[in-house]
């Protein structure tokens, strides 16, 4: 089984041939980290805060991921900017009123029978309206153009259809920059998602018929 992570959906979006060829051939580059990424190390300091209500914990956590780092003013400059990010998550997300789920969730999407999405909600919540919301964590979000991204959508509609069996308008959908802590969220109509839907059962016919070669 072919997996294409939700967070390559745009390059296999660009060029869905040239994407299904690279699956064939076994050329597709694999990220190989020095370590736990950034990124899911400032995640696991923000679990750590909605599990004990602590953002000295979490701030603690945090530092600790980064305690092997040589001791030099770019690196502790850096730690500095990312409990400040952390520490404006923490208020953003009290000040949207949200309730944590104690959980991360994969997205596992059966496009064909030779590919499947798959990947993460990073963080989800129950917003006071009702509803949900839910985020993936990124660095240096595009303010504008983050929202025109097909895994958004798909992002919404799984945690709509999949997941909880509620109407799209209930769910919000976007990212959480982890260098600011800002949150960046939209809610797409049905009409979005559908055609966000068709777009990715085009892209994923495309590389299948690759594959089928």
């Amino acid at each position: 089984m072919n997996k294409i992570s939700i967070t390559n959906l745009e390059k296999a979006r660009s060029n869905p041939s040239q994407y299904g060829k690279a699956l064939l051939e076994g050329s597709l580059a694999v990220n190989s980290f020095g370590g736990r990424p950034k990124s899911m190390k400032w995640h696991d300091a923000v679990m750590e805060y909605h599990n004990t209500g602590d953002i000295s914990k979490a701030v603690t956590r945090l530092e600790n991921s980064f305690s092997s780092r040589k001791d030099t003013p770019k690196n502790r400059r850096e730690l500095e900017d990312l409990i400040i990010a952390l520490d404006h998550y923490v208020f953003e997300h009290n000040n949207k009123g949200y309730i944590h789920f104690d959980k991360t969730i994969n997205i596992d999407i059966q496009l064909t029978p030779q590919i499947k999405i798959s990947g993460w909600i990073w963080l989800l919540n129950i917003k006071p309206t009702g509803g949900y919301s839910g985020y993936i964590i990124s660095k240096e979000v595009d303010e504008i153009n983050w929202m025109l991204e097909l895994r958004f959508p798909i992002i919404q509609d799984y945690i709509a259809t999949t997941l909880y069996g509620c109407k799209f308008d209930e769910v919000d959908v976007g990212v959480v920059d982890y260098t600011t802590g800002n949150h960046y969220t939209i809610s797409y109509s049905q009409e979005d998602i559908n055609d966000a839907l068709e777009e990715l059962n085009e892209i994923g016919s495309t590389i299948s018929n690759i594959l089928d070669v």
